[in-house]
Protein backbone atom coordinates (compact mmCIF):
# COMPACT_ATOMS: atom_id res chain seq x y z
CA UNK A 1 0.00 0.00 0.00
CA UNK A 2 2.89 2.38 0.57
CA UNK A 3 4.31 2.06 -3.00
CA UNK A 4 1.58 4.16 -4.72
CA UNK A 5 2.04 7.00 -2.21
CA UNK A 6 5.79 7.12 -2.97
CA UNK A 7 5.14 7.19 -6.71
CA UNK A 8 2.64 10.03 -6.25
CA UNK A 9 5.13 12.10 -4.28
CA UNK A 10 7.85 11.90 -6.95
CA UNK A 11 6.01 13.94 -9.65
CA UNK A 12 5.08 16.54 -7.04
CA UNK A 13 8.70 16.78 -5.89
CA UNK A 14 9.86 17.11 -9.49
CA UNK A 15 7.38 19.96 -10.07
CA UNK A 16 8.65 21.75 -6.96
CA UNK A 17 12.25 21.36 -8.16
CA UNK A 18 11.32 22.68 -11.59
CA UNK A 19 9.55 25.69 -10.11
CA UNK A 20 12.50 26.38 -7.80
CA UNK A 21 14.93 26.12 -10.72
CA UNK A 22 12.77 28.43 -12.84
CA UNK A 23 12.62 30.94 -9.98
CA UNK A 24 16.40 30.83 -9.59
CA UNK A 25 16.90 31.35 -13.33
CA UNK A 26 14.41 34.24 -13.33
CA UNK A 27 16.06 35.93 -10.34
CA UNK A 28 19.51 35.40 -11.83
CA UNK A 29 18.37 36.89 -15.14
CA UNK A 30 16.74 39.87 -13.41
CA UNK A 31 19.86 40.39 -11.30
CA UNK A 32 22.08 40.27 -14.38
CA UNK A 33 19.83 42.73 -16.23
CA UNK A 34 19.78 45.01 -13.18
CA UNK A 35 23.58 44.95 -12.99
CA UNK A 36 23.98 45.65 -16.71
CA UNK A 37 21.52 48.55 -16.55
CA UNK A 38 23.32 49.99 -13.51
CA UNK A 39 26.59 49.85 -15.42
CA UNK A 40 25.33 51.19 -18.75
CA UNK A 41 22.34 53.45 -18.01
CA UNK A 42 21.84 56.30 -15.61
CA UNK A 43 18.26 57.66 -15.79
CA UNK A 44 18.13 61.33 -16.69
CA UNK A 45 15.49 62.03 -14.06
CA UNK A 46 12.26 61.24 -12.32
CA UNK A 47 10.31 61.38 -15.59
CA UNK A 48 11.36 61.47 -19.24
CA UNK A 49 10.91 64.85 -20.86
CA UNK A 50 11.31 68.45 -19.78
CA UNK A 51 11.62 68.98 -16.05
CA UNK A 52 12.10 65.32 -15.17
CA UNK A 53 15.85 65.64 -14.68
CA UNK A 54 15.30 68.12 -11.85
CA UNK A 55 13.59 65.57 -9.60
CA UNK A 56 14.24 62.23 -7.94
CA UNK A 57 11.79 59.75 -6.40
CA UNK A 58 10.53 59.90 -2.84
CA UNK A 59 8.28 57.15 -1.43
CA UNK A 60 5.89 59.43 0.45
CA UNK A 61 6.35 62.83 -1.19
CA UNK A 62 6.40 61.17 -4.65
CA UNK A 63 9.24 63.38 -5.93
CA UNK A 64 11.74 65.94 -4.61
CA UNK A 65 14.47 68.15 -6.09
CA UNK A 66 17.78 66.53 -6.91
CA UNK A 67 20.75 68.04 -5.01
CA UNK A 68 23.21 69.90 -7.23
CA UNK A 69 23.30 72.82 -9.64
CA UNK A 70 21.01 72.60 -12.67
CA UNK A 71 19.81 74.80 -15.50
CA UNK A 72 16.08 75.42 -15.54
CA UNK A 73 14.43 75.66 -18.93
CA UNK A 74 13.10 77.57 -20.78
CA UNK A 75 14.73 80.65 -19.23
CA UNK A 76 18.20 79.07 -18.87
CA UNK A 77 18.28 80.03 -15.20
CA UNK A 78 21.03 78.55 -13.06
CA UNK A 79 20.12 77.54 -9.53
CA UNK A 80 21.37 75.42 -6.67
CA UNK A 81 19.64 72.60 -4.77
CA UNK A 82 21.19 71.81 -1.38
CA UNK A 83 21.52 68.47 0.42
CA UNK A 84 18.11 68.99 2.09
CA UNK A 85 16.53 68.98 -1.40
CA UNK A 86 15.69 72.69 -1.14
CA UNK A 87 16.50 75.46 -3.56
CA UNK A 88 19.27 77.65 -2.21
CA UNK A 89 22.70 77.41 -0.62
CA UNK A 90 23.66 74.74 1.88
CA UNK A 91 22.10 74.97 5.35
CA UNK A 92 22.58 72.90 8.48
CA UNK A 93 19.74 70.87 9.96
CA UNK A 94 20.44 72.39 13.37
CA UNK A 95 19.34 76.00 13.59
CA UNK A 96 22.29 78.30 14.38
CA UNK A 97 22.09 79.79 17.89
CA UNK A 98 20.32 83.14 17.97
CA UNK A 99 18.95 82.72 14.44
CA UNK A 100 15.25 82.56 13.64
CA UNK A 101 14.05 80.42 10.77
CA UNK A 102 11.20 80.97 8.33
CA UNK A 103 10.21 77.86 6.36
CA UNK A 104 8.44 78.52 3.06
CA UNK A 105 6.26 75.64 1.84
CA UNK A 106 4.74 75.81 -1.61
CA UNK A 107 4.83 74.87 -5.27
CA UNK A 108 6.59 76.22 -8.35
CA UNK A 109 5.97 79.84 -7.39
CA UNK A 110 7.66 79.39 -4.02
CA UNK A 111 10.43 77.43 -5.76
CA UNK A 112 10.89 80.33 -8.19
CA UNK A 113 9.92 78.97 -11.59
CA UNK A 114 11.76 80.95 -14.25
CA UNK A 115 13.54 83.46 -12.00
CA UNK A 116 17.19 83.72 -10.99
CA UNK A 117 18.72 82.54 -7.73
CA UNK A 118 18.25 85.83 -5.85
CA UNK A 119 14.70 86.52 -7.14
CA UNK A 120 12.20 83.99 -5.62
CA UNK A 121 10.12 85.55 -2.86
CA UNK A 122 11.75 83.49 -0.05
CA UNK A 123 15.14 84.92 -1.04
CA UNK A 124 13.78 88.47 -1.30
CA UNK A 125 12.04 88.04 2.06
CA UNK A 126 15.38 87.04 3.60
CA UNK A 127 16.89 90.29 2.31
CA UNK A 128 14.00 92.30 3.78
CA UNK A 129 14.42 90.58 7.15
CA UNK A 130 18.18 91.12 7.35
CA UNK A 131 17.97 94.60 8.93
CA UNK A 132 15.64 93.28 11.67
CA UNK A 133 17.86 90.50 12.96
CA UNK A 134 19.38 87.12 12.25
CA UNK A 135 16.95 85.19 10.04
CA UNK A 136 17.25 82.18 7.75
CA UNK A 137 14.50 81.83 5.16
CA UNK A 138 14.39 78.29 3.78
CA UNK A 139 12.83 77.69 0.37
CA UNK A 140 11.01 74.33 0.60
CA UNK A 141 8.84 74.97 -2.45
CA UNK A 142 8.81 72.16 -5.03
CA UNK A 143 7.40 72.33 -8.57
CA UNK A 144 4.16 70.40 -8.89
CA UNK A 145 3.64 70.01 -5.13
CA UNK A 146 0.22 70.01 -3.52
CA UNK A 147 -0.57 71.04 0.02
CA UNK A 148 -0.59 67.34 0.96
CA UNK A 149 2.97 66.86 -0.25
CA UNK A 150 4.06 69.92 1.73
CA UNK A 151 2.25 68.54 4.79
CA UNK A 152 4.39 65.38 4.47
CA UNK A 153 7.53 67.46 3.94
CA UNK A 154 6.77 69.45 7.09
CA UNK A 155 6.32 66.25 9.10
CA UNK A 156 9.36 64.42 7.68
CA UNK A 157 11.87 67.25 7.41
CA UNK A 158 10.48 70.69 8.12
CA UNK A 159 9.85 70.55 11.85
CA UNK A 160 13.29 68.98 12.35
CA UNK A 161 14.76 72.26 11.07
CA UNK A 162 13.22 74.09 14.06
CA UNK A 163 11.39 76.89 12.21
CA UNK A 164 9.75 79.71 14.14
CA UNK A 165 7.44 80.64 11.25
CA UNK A 166 6.00 78.36 8.52
CA UNK A 167 4.49 80.00 5.43
CA UNK A 168 2.08 77.87 3.34
CA UNK A 169 1.53 78.89 -0.31
CA UNK A 170 -0.76 76.39 -2.10
CA UNK A 171 -3.88 76.24 -4.25
CA UNK A 172 -3.70 75.48 -8.01
CA UNK A 173 -1.95 72.10 -7.93
CA UNK A 174 -4.42 70.81 -5.35
CA UNK A 175 -7.14 71.01 -8.01
CA UNK A 176 -5.23 69.20 -10.76
CA UNK A 177 -6.60 65.81 -11.87
CA UNK A 178 -5.47 62.78 -9.90
CA UNK A 179 -2.28 61.25 -11.21
CA UNK A 180 -0.91 64.45 -12.77
CA UNK A 181 2.62 65.48 -11.89
CA UNK A 182 2.76 69.24 -11.96
CA UNK A 183 2.19 70.21 -15.59
CA UNK A 184 2.73 66.63 -16.77
CA UNK A 185 -0.37 64.48 -17.46
CA UNK A 186 1.39 61.54 -15.83
CA UNK A 187 -0.92 58.60 -15.02
CA UNK A 188 -4.05 60.74 -15.32
CA UNK A 189 -6.98 58.60 -14.29
CA UNK A 190 -5.17 57.24 -11.26
CA UNK A 191 -7.95 56.59 -8.79
CA UNK A 192 -6.07 57.68 -5.68
CA UNK A 193 -5.84 61.15 -4.23
CA UNK A 194 -2.47 62.30 -2.89
CA UNK A 195 -3.61 61.47 0.63
CA UNK A 196 -4.78 57.97 -0.35
CA UNK A 197 -1.56 57.23 -2.22
CA UNK A 198 0.45 58.40 0.79
CA UNK A 199 -1.61 56.17 3.09
CA UNK A 200 -1.11 53.14 0.83
CA UNK A 201 2.63 53.68 0.54
CA UNK A 202 3.42 54.55 4.13
CA UNK A 203 3.59 50.96 5.53
CA UNK A 204 5.65 49.91 2.49
CA UNK A 205 7.92 52.96 2.24
CA UNK A 206 11.22 50.99 2.52
CA UNK A 207 10.11 48.58 -0.22
CA UNK A 208 8.91 51.44 -2.42
CA UNK A 209 12.26 53.17 -1.93
CA UNK A 210 14.01 49.93 -2.90
CA UNK A 211 11.93 49.72 -6.08
CA UNK A 212 12.96 53.27 -6.95
CA UNK A 213 16.59 52.14 -6.85
CA UNK A 214 15.88 49.46 -9.45
CA UNK A 215 16.87 50.33 -13.02
CA UNK A 216 14.38 47.77 -14.31
CA UNK A 217 11.50 49.49 -12.51
CA UNK A 218 12.61 52.98 -13.57
CA UNK A 219 13.12 51.85 -17.16
CA UNK A 220 9.66 50.29 -17.36
CA UNK A 221 8.11 53.42 -15.89
CA UNK A 222 9.90 55.64 -18.38
CA UNK A 223 8.65 53.46 -21.24
CA UNK A 224 5.08 53.53 -19.94
CA UNK A 225 4.87 57.27 -19.30
CA UNK A 226 6.96 58.58 -22.20
CA UNK A 227 3.85 58.98 -24.35
CA UNK A 228 1.88 60.81 -21.67
CA UNK A 229 4.50 63.36 -20.60
CA UNK A 230 3.99 66.77 -22.13
CA UNK A 231 3.51 70.40 -21.32
CA UNK A 232 -0.17 70.12 -20.48
CA UNK A 233 -3.35 68.04 -20.64
CA UNK A 234 -4.10 65.73 -23.58
CA UNK A 235 -5.52 67.48 -26.68
CA UNK A 236 -9.14 68.43 -26.37
CA UNK A 237 -9.27 68.23 -22.57
CA UNK A 238 -8.63 71.02 -20.10
CA UNK A 239 -7.29 70.40 -16.62
CA UNK A 240 -10.69 71.38 -15.22
CA UNK A 241 -12.38 68.80 -17.46
CA UNK A 242 -9.92 66.09 -16.37
CA UNK A 243 -10.27 66.99 -12.70
CA UNK A 244 -14.07 66.81 -13.00
CA UNK A 245 -13.78 63.42 -14.73
CA UNK A 246 -11.16 61.78 -12.51
CA UNK A 247 -11.29 63.82 -9.31
CA UNK A 248 -8.80 66.28 -7.82
CA UNK A 249 -5.40 65.43 -6.40
CA UNK A 250 -6.35 66.99 -3.07
CA UNK A 251 -10.11 67.33 -2.58
CA UNK A 252 -11.39 69.99 -0.20
CA UNK A 253 -11.74 67.55 2.72
CA UNK A 254 -8.13 66.41 2.28
CA UNK A 255 -6.92 70.00 2.06
CA UNK A 256 -8.57 70.67 5.40
CA UNK A 257 -6.91 67.57 6.91
CA UNK A 258 -3.53 68.72 5.61
CA UNK A 259 -4.02 72.16 7.16
CA UNK A 260 -5.13 70.65 10.48
CA UNK A 261 -2.07 68.37 10.51
CA UNK A 262 0.23 71.31 9.78
CA UNK A 263 -1.35 73.33 12.59
CA UNK A 264 -0.94 70.39 14.99
CA UNK A 265 2.72 69.95 14.01
CA UNK A 266 3.46 73.64 14.57
CA UNK A 267 1.57 73.99 17.84
CA UNK A 268 3.75 72.14 20.41
CA UNK A 269 7.04 73.93 19.65
CA UNK A 270 5.28 77.30 19.41
CA UNK A 271 5.91 77.65 15.69
CA UNK A 272 3.60 80.12 13.91
CA UNK A 273 1.72 78.79 10.89
CA UNK A 274 0.83 81.45 8.30
CA UNK A 275 -1.56 80.73 5.43
CA UNK A 276 -0.84 82.66 2.24
CA UNK A 277 -3.47 82.96 -0.47
CA UNK A 278 -1.43 82.54 -3.68
CA UNK A 279 -1.09 85.53 -5.96
CA UNK A 280 -2.05 83.85 -9.20
CA UNK A 281 -2.87 86.11 -12.11
CA UNK A 282 -6.07 84.21 -12.93
CA UNK A 283 -7.31 81.48 -10.62
CA UNK A 284 -10.44 81.37 -8.50
CA UNK A 285 -9.76 80.54 -4.86
CA UNK A 286 -11.98 78.09 -3.00
CA UNK A 287 -11.84 80.26 0.13
CA UNK A 288 -10.67 77.39 2.34
CA UNK A 289 -7.44 79.05 3.49
CA UNK A 290 -9.25 82.16 4.73
CA UNK A 291 -11.93 80.05 6.39
CA UNK A 292 -9.45 77.73 8.15
CA UNK A 293 -7.31 80.66 9.31
CA UNK A 294 -10.33 82.40 10.82
CA UNK A 295 -11.50 79.21 12.57
CA UNK A 296 -8.08 78.51 14.08
CA UNK A 297 -6.77 81.99 14.84
CA UNK A 298 -3.99 81.84 12.22
CA UNK A 299 -2.50 84.71 10.28
CA UNK A 300 -3.93 84.83 6.76
CA UNK A 301 -2.29 86.88 4.01
CA UNK A 302 -4.67 87.67 1.15
CA UNK A 303 -2.24 88.31 -1.70
CA UNK A 304 -4.91 88.63 -4.45
CA UNK A 305 -6.59 91.46 -2.51
CA UNK A 306 -3.26 93.16 -1.83
CA UNK A 307 -2.27 92.69 -5.47
CA UNK A 308 -5.49 94.34 -6.66
CA UNK A 309 -5.04 97.21 -4.20
CA UNK A 310 -1.51 97.72 -5.55
CA UNK A 311 -2.80 97.84 -9.14
CA UNK A 312 -0.93 94.66 -10.18
CA UNK A 313 -3.93 92.46 -10.95
CA UNK A 314 -3.23 92.38 -14.70
CA UNK A 315 0.24 93.91 -14.84
CA UNK A 316 2.01 91.98 -17.64
CA UNK A 317 5.37 92.85 -16.11
CA UNK A 318 4.52 90.93 -12.93
CA UNK A 319 3.56 87.55 -14.45
CA UNK A 320 5.04 85.03 -16.86
CA UNK A 321 1.63 83.38 -17.20
CA UNK A 322 -1.57 82.94 -15.17
CA UNK A 323 0.30 81.22 -12.32
CA UNK A 324 3.97 82.20 -12.13
CA UNK A 325 5.17 85.68 -11.17
CA UNK A 326 8.20 87.38 -12.67
CA UNK A 327 10.96 88.86 -10.52
CA UNK A 328 8.84 91.95 -9.90
CA UNK A 329 5.88 89.74 -8.92
CA UNK A 330 8.08 87.88 -6.45
CA UNK A 331 9.22 91.17 -4.95
CA UNK A 332 5.59 92.17 -4.45
CA UNK A 333 4.87 88.85 -2.68
CA UNK A 334 7.93 89.17 -0.43
CA UNK A 335 7.09 92.78 0.45
CA UNK A 336 3.49 91.90 1.28
CA UNK A 337 4.59 88.96 3.47
CA UNK A 338 7.17 91.10 5.24
CA UNK A 339 4.56 93.73 6.09
CA UNK A 340 2.00 91.15 7.22
CA UNK A 341 4.51 89.43 9.53
CA UNK A 342 5.70 92.76 10.89
CA UNK A 343 2.14 94.04 11.54
CA UNK A 344 1.25 90.76 13.30
CA UNK A 345 4.22 91.10 15.65
CA UNK A 346 5.81 87.89 14.38
CA UNK A 347 9.14 89.62 13.75
CA UNK A 348 9.54 91.18 17.19
CA UNK A 349 12.96 90.72 18.78
CA UNK A 350 13.14 87.60 20.99
CA UNK A 351 13.70 87.86 24.72
CA UNK A 352 17.30 88.22 25.99
CA UNK A 353 19.08 84.89 26.23
CA UNK A 354 16.90 83.32 23.56
CA UNK A 355 18.60 80.54 21.62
Amino acid sequence: MSQPRVSQRRPAARRVRKLAFAAIVLLAGAGTLELVLHLLWRPAGYLPGAGGALMIDDPLRFWKPKPGVHIQEPNNVRFEVNALHMRGPAVTRARPAGTRRVLCLGESTTWGQGVAEDEPYPRVLADLLAPIGAFEVLNAGVPGYTIWQSRVLLEQVGMGLDPQIVLVYHEANDHLPRGSCGSHPFQIGLRWTDRQLYTLRRPLAPLVDLAYRSRIYVGLRHLLVARTVGSGPPPGASRDDLAARYGERVPEADRRVALADMAALCRPPGCRLVLVQPAYRRFASSGLLAEFAAENGLLYVDLPRLRAEAGLADDPQAWFDDIHPTASGHRFIATALHKALLDAGYLAAPAPGWE
